[in-house]
C-alpha cells in the first residue's frame, strides 16, 4: 500500500507557508518575517500552567533572542479576546510588562 505524498512542514531555509492570523497586536503573517529568524511556540489553551510557564520563559530570554535577530510569537487556539485577558493576567502575575511585538 502506498501513501500519497502530501504537504510537509518546511525545513530550515525553505519558505514558510502563507499563514496569516489576527493577533493581540493586529494582523500578522509569516511573510512579515521573511528573511528573519522566528521562534514560534504554542499551547492548547491560555492560562494553563504550561502556557504561563512557557510565555514567561520566552519573555525572559527575549532580549537575548533579539540580540541574535530572532523574533518570537506565541500561538494559541483561544480567541484574541481570551489572549488579551491572559496577557493581562501574566503581566499581573509576573509583576512586569511582557515584551510586545516590534
Amino acid at each position: 500500500m502506498s501513501v500519497a505524498a502530501g504537504p510537509s512542514l518546511p525545513r530550515l531555509g525553505e519558505p514558510a507557508p502563507a499563514l496569516e492570523a489576527e493577533i493581540t497586536h493586529g494582523r500578522v503573517g509569516l511573510g512579515d518575517f521573511s528573511g528573519d529568524w522566528l521562534l514560534s511556540f504554542s499551547q492548547l489553551a491560555d492560562l494553563t500552567p504550561v502556557c504561563t510557564t512557557k510565555f514567561l520563559a520566552v519573555a525572559e530570554i527575549t532580549p537575548q533572542l533579539k540580540e541574535h535577530g530572532v523574533e518570537s510569537r506565541g500561538l494559541s487556539s483561544d480567541s484574541v479576546y481570551v489572549d488579551e485577558q491572559a496577557g493581562l493576567s501574566l503581566i499581573a502575575s509576573a509583576g512586569r510588562l511582557l515584551s510586545e511585538p516590534g
